[in-house]
């Protein structure tokens, strides 16, 4: 009778664990058009200045530059070498997330906006001009 209950338990243990569900998720997939895309070509669109169309626009400062963009509005107090504000598609300057070479940028003065006008253009490499969600990646 012992060895009917245990054989009959042990059975009944294998059993319902077959029908255990699988603990594994299901992968959930959301598109924003009705064909698939990669997901940076999605999220935003990326502007990309290179040292060659630099050299080519012939820019004497990085907010030369960057007036060439599209929704950018530059902002700068007194002559060359004075503190300049980047406005992009209107928003306030400090909403503006610079980063050289992955690093954020300190902040200067009571502006809270970063002053572009004091780095050389000789040493720029690479522009990437981000708009949208994108900035979340980043904590903006």
């Amino acid at each position: 009778m012992i060895k009917k209950a245990t054989l009959l338990t042990a059975f009944s243990v294998t059993a319902f664990s077959a029908w255990a569900q699988d603990t594994s998720p299901d992968t959930l997939v959301v598109t924003a058009n009705r064909f698939q895309q990669p997901r940076s070509a999605v999220l935003a669109p990326v502007t990309i200045v290179t040292r060659q169309d630099i050299e080519r626009w012939q820019s004497t400062s990085v907010n030369d530059v960057l007036r060439r963009l599209p929704g950018v509005d530059i902002a700068q107090s007194g002559g060359a070498g004075q503190n300049s504000s980047i406005f992009i598609r209107g928003t306030n300057s400090s909403h503006v997330l610079v980063l050289i070479d992955g690093v954020r940028l300190n902040l200067a003065g009571v502006s809270g906006s970063a002053d572009l006008s004091q780095f050389p253009v000789s040493l720029v490499q690479r522009i990437e001009y981000i708009r949208g969600p994108r900035s979340a990646i980043y904590g903006s």
